[in-house]
C-alpha cells in the first residue's frame, strides 16, 4: 500500500468517529464562549438589570481579539508564594488541548494490535505507514482546532463582536489580573488574532506527534500522563523548553507582557515534530510486530 492509499484507509476508518468528536469539540467551544459572555457581563456590570447590562455589552469595544484571548490565553505566570494564597489553574485553556490529545492518543496504536496489524504487515514500506500516521495526526488536530475557532468566530459574528480591534484594557485586567503594557494598534490586533489561532494549533499538533511516538515505547495511558505533566509544568514555568508557553496566548509577544515570539514558537514546534517523527520512524523499523504489546 502506498502513502495515498494509507491516507484513504485512515480517512475511511476514522471518519465517523471524527465527526462525533468534532461535535464534542464544538460543544466545548460553545460552553466556553457562554462562560466568556457571562464573565464579560460580570466585569462590565454597572449595577442595573441584566437586560440593561446585556444591551450595554453590545456597545462595549469588545472584539474577536478579546474573546480569542479569553479562550487561548491561559494565565500569566505566578510565583509559588502567590500560589499559596490563591491557587490558579487555567481549565478552559488546558481542557480543549487535553481533549484533543486524548482523541489522537491511539492514532498509531490502533494499527498495532489485533486486526490492525494486517495493514502494517501488508505495507511493504513501514516508512510510508508511519508518515501517513504523522500526516493524519497533524490533520486531525488541525481540524479539531478549526472547528473550535469556527464556532467561536461564528458566535462572535452573531453577537456583533467579530471585528478585529485592540484588546479591551478593562476586560483584560478583569480576566488576567494584569495590565496591558501599552496602547495597541490595528496592526497589533491582527497579529494577536494570528498568534492566538496559530500557536495553540501548532503546539498541540507537535506535542500530539510526540505523544504518538511515546505510545510506541510505553502504554498509551503513561504517554498521556507524560504529556499532561509537560503541559502543566509549562503553565507554572515561563521557560521556552515548555512549548505550552507559546500556546498560552497571554504570554505571547503579540500581547507584549512576555517575549514568546510567534516565529520562534513555530520553529520549535517544527523541530519537535520532526524529532518525534524521526524517533518514531526508527522505532517502527526496528519493531517486532508479532511481539508488540
Amino acid at each position: 500500500m502506498n502513502f495515498f492509499r494509507l491516507m484513504r484507509y485512515n480517512f475511511v476508518q476514522n471518519i465517523r468517529g471524527q465527526l462525533a468528536r468534532c461535535l464534542m469539540v464544538a460543544g466545548v467551544s460553545l460552553f466556553f464562549f457562554f462562560q466568556f459572555y457571562m464573565d464579560a457581563l460580570h466585569i462590565f456590570w454597572s449595577g442595573e438589570t441584566l437586560a440593561e447590562n446585556v444591551e450595554a455589552f453590545g456597545n462595549r469595544s469588545v472584539s474577536l481579539c478579546d474573546s480569542l484571548l479569553y479562550l487561548t490565553g491561559g494565565m500569566l505566570p505566578v510565583s509559588f508564594a502567590a500560589l499559596s494564597d490563591s491557587f490558579q489553574f487555567p481549565v478552559r485553556w488546558l481542557f480543549p488541548h487535553m481533549l484533543i490529545l486524548y482523541f489522537t492518543l491511539n492514532v498509531a496504536r490502533s494499527d498495532l494490535g489485533k486486526g490492525g496489524i494486517q495493514i502494517l504487515t501488508r505495507t511493504r514500506r513501514r516508512g510510508s505507514w508511519w508518515l501517513a500516521k504523522c500526516v493524519w495526526n497533524i490533520a486531525t488536530v488541525s481540524v479539531y482546532f478549526a472547528v473550535e475557532f469556527a464556532i467561536w468566530i461564528l458566535v462572535s459574528f452573531l453577537l456583533g463582536k467579530s471585528g478585529i480591534e485592540p484588546l479591551n484594557e478593562v476586560l483584560f485586567e478583569g480576566i488576567f489580573n494584569g495590565r496591558l503594557p501599552g496602547q495597541m494598534t490595528a496592526a497589533d490586533a491582527r497579529k494577536c488574532v494570528l498568534t492566538f489561532v496559530l500557536m495553540p494549533t501548532a503546539v498541540c499538533a507537535s506535542v500530539s506527534l510526540l505523544q504518538m511516538t511515546l505510545t510506541l515505547y510505553v502504554k498509551p495511558v503513561f504517554a498521556y500522563l507524560c504529556i499532561l505533566t509537560y503541559y502543566v509544568a509549562g503553565i507554572y514555568s515561563a521557560h521556552p523548553f515548555f512549548l505550552s508557553n507559546y500556546a498560552l496566548s497571554v504570554r505571547s509577544m503579540a500581547v507584549g507582557l512576555y517575549h514568546f515570539r510567534l516565529g520562534t514558537g513555530v520553529c520549535l514546534c517544527l523541530l519537535l515534530g520532526i524529532f518525534s517523527a524521526i524517533i518514531g520512524g526508527v522505532r517502527i523499523y526496528r519493531m517486532d510486530l508479532l511481539s508488540f504489546d
